[in-house]
């Protein structure tokens, strides 16, 4: 009998990152919902429980879509920087992503009536805002320009940072895919591997050690434990030329903070060796919810617990799944106008 192809299995392939981890210690039933309930419901017929989970773990808010902008931004002034040894000029940077953020807007405020009930599940970006029925408002809206406009400039004047992509030069500077993943095993784990998912935003190599960056759009704490995972993950084989015996450090840039707010912290034998059996204990938390480890079937739906406080669902995807008549999905019919940025 021919394998399956991935996308055909009954049931994901078991897999662990930081955002899983942090969902499922948030709310164990909004982990299920994306992991597991949504899975194939780009197939399932429209209304159905998995096609609905599978379009609202797919939406996007207007504070995450400016994360992505910024990322994008940086992955473009990244490869300007080694081509011509600086980024790209700031109102250039500003028009570029301020025109991304706009055309999701404007998909979306076209597409929100149906995105939930067509039959075939819209391609393109969805805005939560849109169907929770607490679309921005004006004044909302100037606060998103006036953000995108300083998390631009803050951007553009990360000199410390060009100047470490230009002294990597390309053959040293990574930036690996959105969805890069190794295939990660442990003698500790209670399931043979799991697959492992990694992309720090940017991967830097000089002479003396490896350096991985991490971009935030907000505040830089408690992000240690996602940069050990990172260099985990590339002491196992995530990038090649990388290997466990190379020295590395890992640093914020919160460029909610400004342009000078690094965080740095270097990692050695020890930290390494910490961050592996964090995750071999998370990630065995996780294989414990599942009936069958070799095919990931998980357990019932009813022992993934809801939050207790339902206020706490409030900015959650899937609160109009766990509670339609607290957070109903309001589909309207006439969009309003105007533009986000």
């Amino acid at each position: 009998m021919a394998a399956l192809r991935p996308f055909d299995r009954p049931f994901p392939e078991f897999g662990y990152s930081e955002s899983r981890w942090t969902a499922f210690q948030r709310c164990p039933r909004a982990y299920f919902l994306r992991v597991y309930q949504a899975w194939q419901g780009w197939a399932a017929p429209a209304g159905t429980a998995s096609a609905l989970a599978y379009r609202l773990k797919r939406t996007t808010t207007m504070p995450a879509l400016l994360g992505t902008v910024l990322h994008d931004a940086a992955t473009t002034a990244v490869d300007a920087v080694l081509r011509e040894g600086r980024p790209p000029a700031l109102d250039v940077m500003m028009t570029t992503a301020r025109d991304s953020l706009n055309a999701v807007w404007q998909a979306a405020r076209g597409a929100h009536t149906s995105y939930l009930v067509n039959a075939r599940c819209p391609r393109g970006t969805m805005l939560e805002e849109f169907l929770y029925g607490d679309e921005p408002t004006g004044p909302s809206l100037a606060r998103y320009r006036d953000r995108l406009a300083f998390l631009m400039d803050t951007l553009w004047r990360c000199d410390a940072l060009w100047e470490e992509v230009r002294s990597a030069g390309s053959a040293h500077v990574f930036v690996p895919p959105p969805f890069g993943a190794i295939t990660w095993r442990d003698p500790r784990l209670t399931v043979g591997s799991v697959t492992l998912f990694a992309a720090p935003d940017l991967v830097t190599r000089n002479p003396s050690h490896i350096v991985i960056t991490d971009l935030k759009t907000g505040r830089g704490d408690g992000v240690v434990d996602q940069l050990l995972t990172y260099a985990t993950a590339l002491a196992d084989g995530l990038l090649p030329n990388v290997t466990a015996t190379m020295p590395m450090s890992g640093q914020v840039v919160a460029l909610g903070d400004g342009a000078d707010s690094v965080t740095r912290c270097g990692f050695d034998a020890d930290d390494l060796a910490a961050a592996r059996t964090r995750l071999v204990e998370n990630i065995n938390v996780l294989s414990a919810r599942q009936l069958d480890p070799d095919a990931n079937v998980p357990q019932p739906m009813v022992t993934f617990r809801m939050r207790t406080d339902v206020r706490d669902c409030a900015r959650c995807a899937f609160r109009g799944l766990c509670h339609p008549q607290l957070y109903p999905l309001a589909v309207r019919q006439t969009p309003s106008g105007g533009k986000a940025a």
